[in-house]
C-alpha cells in the first residue's frame, strides 16, 4: 500500500474549523479513490497534528489527487486549511510504503 504522512501545527482555538474542513475534503476524496485515514492530535502540544492516508498503490493516488486537485470546492477547503495553520512552511509531507500491517485488539480483564 501507498501511504502518505502530513504532519503540521494549527492556531490555538481553530481546531473544530480543521476538523469541519478535513470532514469536507474527506467527502470530496471518496467520490474519487478509495482509502482509509486517521488524524492525530499530538497529546504533547495540542497544535500539533498528523494525518496519514493509505491507498491501494501510487499509481492509485497519482491518478486520484489529479482530479481531485481540479475541483474548486477543495480548492477553497485547500484555502481555509492553509489559513488555519501556525505556519504554511511547517507542512511535512511524506510518502511511504507499507510493508507489514498488525491489528488486534484484545479485551482483557
Amino acid at each position: 500500500m501507498f501511504v502518505k504522512v502530513y504532519k503540521y501545527r494549527i492556531k490555538p482555538d481553530r481546531e473544530q474549523e480543521y476538523l469541519e474542513i478535513q470532514k469536507a475534503a474527506e467527502s470530496i476524496y471518496e467520490r474519487f479513490v478509495d482509502k482509509q485515514s486517521v488524524h492525530l492530535k499530538s497529546k504533547e502540544d495540542d497544535s500539533t497534528w498528523m494525518e496519514i492516508h493509505w491507498y491501494k498503490d501510487e499509481p492509485t493516488y497519482d491518478q486520484a489527487v489529479q482530479l481531485i486537485n481540479e475541483q474548486e470546492e477543495l480548492q477553497q477547503l485547500y484555502r481555509e486549511f492553509m489559513d488555519i495553520l501556525v505556519s504554511e512552511e511547517n507542512v511535512l509531507e511524506e510518502n511511504y510504503l507499507q510493508v507489514l500491517r498488525f491489528v488486534r485488539f484484545i479485551h482483557r480483564e
